[in-house]
């Protein structure tokens, strides 16, 4: 019968004084880590969040925060998932890589990965630093893997000629103290457990670089009417302008080329300047500003009730009306809880009672960024300042502008080293193997009887080096 004092985590067992030590909940939980229940565990949990993820169509940053754009979204939705896009909704199927639920599994994933590689270093080391050198004899008659070589030679002469050998072959031997034992231990490659080590580090790396990517990136979209005042990069103190663009366009009208010029400015300070392209993005401080988008937008300039000017810049014209008329636009005011709406005259509509528009007219609408209720609408002709919802808007012109997205990736340098890392710890791990050989040898009538075993695991192709070595010994001896 087991003593449950021998077990403090056994039930009823709390330890002196009645409490559960802090240094066995540690080890309850340690042990809790590196178990592969929990591990596999966690892998299927990921496995199946990121199968989600990529199956349902993922909401871009800040999307379902905005009533305005959540209603768009879950508009095209609905189209493609029907009654179960609301579904997907309430158990966050379209934010899924920054979901508490995935941040949870992978938290748990690394900290078992973590606990594992702790909990198989030891051992990797003590087989390369301190390895077992003696085996019981019974050891040579059940290894997987096993030879007897007979020869002519004295005892000592046979296990010196067989050491000699195996460190030619670049094998580490090992004789058991005192020095005149009959067992040799011989392995190479005793090093190869590191590959394990980092193969999991970059597991480590690779899932935080994730969560670091999907919860502390930037992905602001900044637009920026061509020629017009800078405009504030959100999260920096920076200022950013586009002095200009170029497109270029096939015979057909599909886009070849389109390039802004962007100057990148902070307190009045020029801090860089260049053409962008998609793939061509300005950098500054791990912020890379990439050209996203271009079009039309009306330029608009914003005051609140006190005259402050809160927002001048363009507003895309992104959208249309249901029937065509109108181009619509729809931009956040910073700082106040609304959006702005701006519709105008659609590209060849210039008949009022089509539009409801007369030319160089916008209409404005203000509406809080918890509804889709409008609070203010007006029509706002070219250069009026215009009352609407407690706001002075004043209709400049429509522009040219360009939409710059700027973003910021924390996690890509940490991404990139741990896929090195991985590379590098695979290549090991499925190329290099430390292998082991144990040597006895035995006195006989007419010389000695040398035995080889070894335990090395089994696979296409691991036996043959226990072969080669084997009949390499067995010439040696016998020849």
């Amino acid at each position: 019968m087991t003593d449950s004092n021998s077990n403090p985590l056994a039930p009823g067992n709390t330890g002196a004084g009645g409490d559960l030590r802090p240094r066995d909940a540690l080890h309850w939980i340690y042990r809790l880590l590196y178990s592969k229940t929990l591990g596999l565990g966690a892998i299927l949990a990921l496995a199946a969040l990121v199968l989600v993820g990529t199956l349902v169509g993922q909401a871009s940053p800040g999307v379902l925060e905005d009533p305005v754009y959540k209603e768009q979204f879950m508009e095209s939705a609905r189209q493609k998932y029907g009654g179960w896009a609301w579904v997907l909704y309430a158990l966050g199927a379209f934010r899924v890589f920054s979901s508490l639920a995935f941040i949870i599994v992978v938290t748990v994933l690394g900290l078992s990965i973590a606990a594992c590689t702790a909990h198989r270093v030891p051992h990797l080391w003590r087989a390369w630093r301190h390895p077992k050198v003696t085996a019981r004899t019974g050891f040579f008659d059940e290894a997987r893997l096993r030879t007897t070589i007979p020869t002519d030679l004295p005892p000592d002469q046979a296990k010196d000629r067989v050491a000699g050998l195996l460190r030619a072959k670049r094998y580490r031997v090992i004789a058991p103290a005192p020095n005149h034992a009959p067992q040799l231990y011989a392995d190479r490659s005793a090093w190869a457990g590191v590959g394990t080590v980092l193969a999991h580090a970059s597991f480590i790396g690779i899932l935080l670089a994730f969560v670091l990517s999907a919860n502390g990136g930037m992905d602001q979209m900044v637009n920026l009417a061509v020629g017009a005042d800078p405009v504030a990069v959100p999260g920096t103190d920076w200022e950013l302008v586009a002095d200009e663009f170029n497109a270029s366009f096939t015979d057909t009208g599909m886009p070849l080329d389109y390039v802004s010029h962007l100057v990148l400015s902070q307190d009045g300070t020029v801090l860089a300047s260049q053409d962008v392209r998609v793939n061509e993005p300005l950098r500054r401080d791990g912020i890379k500003f990439h050209q996203y988008s271009y079009g039309v937008a009306a330029l608009v300039e914003v005051a609140d009730s006190s005259g402050q000017m809160i927002f001048v810049g363009p507003v895309p014209l992104e959208y249309q009306s249901d029937d065509g008329s109108r181009a619509i636009g729809l931009a956040e005011l910073p700082g106040t809880g609304t959006d702005i709406q701006v519709a105008v005259a659609a590209s060849g509509q210039t008949a009022a009672e089509l539009s409801g528009l007369e030319p160089g007219q916008a209409s404005i609408s203000i509406f809080p960024v918890d509804s889709t209720t409008a609070t203010g609408q007006a029509l706002a002709d070219q250069g009026e300042p215009t009352k609407v919802g407690g706001f002075t808007v004043t209709f400049v012109r429509e522009t040219q502008y360009t939409g710059i997205l700027a973003r910021s990736d924390p996690g890509a340098g940490l991404m990139w080293a741990a896929s090195v890392l991985l590379i590098i710890g695979m290549t090991i791990t499925l190329t290099v193997h430390h292998r082991r050989l144990r040597v006895l040898v035995e006195p006989a009538e007419s010389g000695a009887v040398v035995r080889l075993a070894s335990n090395d695991r089994a696979g296409v192709g691991l036996d043959a080096p226990f072969t080669s070595i084997a009949g390499k010994i067995r010439h040696e001896l016998t020849t």
